[in-house]
């Protein structure tokens, strides 16, 4: 896999939702997620701003902080 692709994966916000989550809204997080994250990788959004506007999107941004650091690392992009 690509430097970039690898890097996607690295992004991607996993979690398990609550059974009691309203799937509708869950698939409009995780496409508003993705579309932050391509405009990051694309270099059209600035990383501070992709932060805030993931937290915006109610990320719990520890969590996704060292999701991200273990699959850097996993990928051995750092």
């Amino acid at each position: 896999m690509s430097f970039k692709g690898d890097l996607r994966k690295s992004l991607i916000i996993w979690g398990n939702p609550s059974p009691n989550r309203d799937m509708t809204d869950l698939c409009s997080q995780l496409d508003n997620c993705r579309k932050l994250m391509d405009s990051f990788l694309e270099g059209k959004l600035p990383f501070q701003d992709y932060l805030d506007l993931m937290e915006a999107q109610n990320i719990d941004m520890d969590s996704y902080a060292e999701t991200v650091s273990t699959n850097l690392r996993d990928f051995n992009l750092v």
